[in-house]
């Protein structure tokens, strides 16, 4: 990946999901499922591995008192 990007899902039924990818040249917009759902395991795969809210907020106080000293 290089940047940044949207995945955009409607309710409707016959609405299609669609992705907005920005990249060093600008942005794309992706509409074949096979790409939107590689976008969507993308971000599921980082928000499975991410950190609680309330690890964030430990690591990231670690890492300013870190910065301080």
């Amino acid at each position: 990946m290089f940047g940044s990007y949207v995945v955009l899902g409607f309710p409707e039924e016959a609405a299609l999901d669609v992705v907005l990818a920005d990249n060093p040249t600008g942005s794309t917009w992706l509409e074949r499922e096979t790409e939107v759902a590689r976008y969507q395991e993308l971000f599921d795969a980082a928000r499975t591995s991410a950190l609680s809210p309330v690890e964030s907020r430990t690591v990231i106080r670690r890492r300013a008192k870190e910065h301080r000293t």
